[in-house]
């Protein structure tokens, strides 16, 4: 959740139900995770994957001036690669950023500033620029050669 500066709140709903005795995730093949814009409590804007990539679990938000950037995580075929980075703007299509193979399904972090964004995984931070979105030429850093730690 984070706070817009026109007071209205961004929210993630995850889309996942799970079993509240073990985690265990019950829906899956039929989750639908969304961005609410509320204002007083009440949904003003509200993006919604294209079905195709229900599975994505949208987990992390930026603020840039104009649009949230969006984090995500893949429930799918970790065979299947999928867009793991959104912008968005109430009133448009979420613009999503094409697969990048090196995040294995998982974006971990989200950070933005007025024009870039940093995106982490476990094995690379991904810069990008946010003007490019989604025709980027995004730059991959392998974390394990920035902060000189290797792969086991």
């Amino acid at each position: 959740m984070k706070l817009l500066s026109d007071g209205c709140l961004v929210v993630v709903n995850g889309g996942i139900v799970t079993d509240p005795s073990d985690r265990t995730k019950l829906n899956v093949d039929t989750m639908r995770p969304n961005l609410t814009v509320l204002a007083d409590g009440v949904i003003v804007g509200q993006m919604k994957l294209a079905a195709e990539y229900h599975q994505n679990l949208i987990c992390h938000l930026a603020l840039l001036p104009d649009r949230t950037a969006f984090a995500m995580q893949s429930e799918g075929d970790p065979a299947e690669p999928v867009p793991l980075l959104g912008l968005w703007q109430p009133g448009q299509a979420a613009r999503l950023c094409p697969a990048a193979d090196a995040m294995k399904g998982h974006a971990g972090s989200i950070a933005a500033t007025a024009g870039r964004i940093a995106v982490t995984s476990a094995r690379v931070v991904w810069m990008i620029q946010a003007a490019r979105l989604p025709a980027i030429t995004a730059r991959i850093c392998p974390a394990w050669r920035r902060w000189g730690r290797g792969l086991s």
